[in-house]
C-alpha cells in the first residue's frame, strides 16, 4: 500500500482559519499606522517648506513669508503650503509667518502650528521660536 504524502482538506481549513484570526488582529494597527504617517507626512512637508523659507531669506538676504494658503498669482518672496482640508485640520493663530535675512522670524512669542486628522485621533505639532528654530511639541498651547 502505497502513503499518501499531503494535507487533509481539515488541516488546510484549519490554518486558513488561524491566518484569518491573525489577520483580523493585524488589520486595526495597519490602519493606525497608515493615519500616523499620512499626518507625518503632512508635518514633514510643513517642516520643509519653514525649513526653506528660513534658508531662501537668508540666501537671498531678504524677508521670506511662508502663507498657509492657496497659492496667488503674482507672488514673490512668498512659499504657499496647501494642507489638504479633506483630510486634516489645521490650526494656527495668523495663517503667514515672515523669516527675514538673519534667520529670525517675524513672531513676538513664537508660533506653533497643528495638524491632526478631522476626527481628531492623530495630532502632531510644530513649534517655531522667535529666532525661526523648528522643534517638534506634544501639542499646541492654548489648543492653537
Amino acid at each position: 500500500m502505497q502513503k499518501n504524502k499531503g494535507f487533509t482538506l481539515i488541516e488546510l481549513m484549519v490554518t486558513i482559519g488561524v491566518l484569518a484570526i491573525i489577520a483580523s488582529i493585524a488589520a486595526p494597527s495597519m490602519n493606525d499606522f497608515r493615519k500616523n504617517q499620512q499626518i507625518k507626512e503632512q508635518e514633514n512637508k510643513l517642516r520643509l517648506a519653514l525649513t526653506e523659507a528660513r534658508t531662501e531669506a537668508r540666501l537671498q538676504n531678504k524677508p521670506m513669508t511662508v502663507k498657509f494658503s492657496s497659492a496667488t498669482s503674482g507672488a514673490s518672496n512668498t512659499i504657499f503650503i496647501d494642507i489638504d482640508d479633506s483630510k486634516f485640520d489645521f490650526n494656527m493663530k495668523n495663517k503667514k509667518i515672515v523669516f527675514y535675512s538673519n534667520g529670525l522670524a517675524d513672531i513676538s512669542d513664537g508660533a506653533c502650528l497643528s495638524i491632526s486628522e478631522l476626527d481628531g485621533e492623530h495630532t502632531r505639532a510644530i513649534k517655531i521660536d522667535k529666532l525661526g528654530i523648528l522643534s517638534n511639541t506634544s501639542s499646541c498651547p492654548g489648543g492653537v
